[in-house]
């Protein structure tokens, strides 16, 4: 009877392992399965997230641009102005000085 019991204990032990073998794989597969469907929805997740940050990005840089473009068009049209006053100015002064050398001339030849 010791080698009946010892058998059957073999036997169901060795039942025993096979189920707890079949059972840990099954739960290894359903946690992997698991595993790979969070990563994925993380990746869906912060590819949204990505995508959501690139346009804000992207529309902060385009009022950047056209802040710079109105900067820029203002400075010009300043520029403009600054050039037209001493365009006036300069020619004034060539007035000037064409009148002082005449004066000059005027003087030494009527001074001399």
């Amino acid at each position: 009877m010791d080698q009946e019991l010892k058998e059957f204990l073999q036997s169901s032990l060795r039942t025993l392992k096979s189920e707890l073998t079949e059972r840990i794989d099954a739960g290894e597969s359903r946690l992997e399965a698991t595993i790979s469907e969070r990563v994925e929805a993380g990746d869906a997740q912060t590819r949204r997230y990505m995508e959501v940050l690139y346009e804000r990005l992207d529309a902060k840089i385009a009022l950047v641009a056209e802040g710079q473009q109105m900067l820029q068009e203002q400075m010009n049209r300043r520029f403009d102005e600054l050039e037209r006053i001493v365009g006036g100015h300069t020619t004034r002064l060539d007035d000037h000085e064409v009148r002082l050398t005449a004066f000059e001339k005027n003087s030494t030849i009527g001074g001399a």
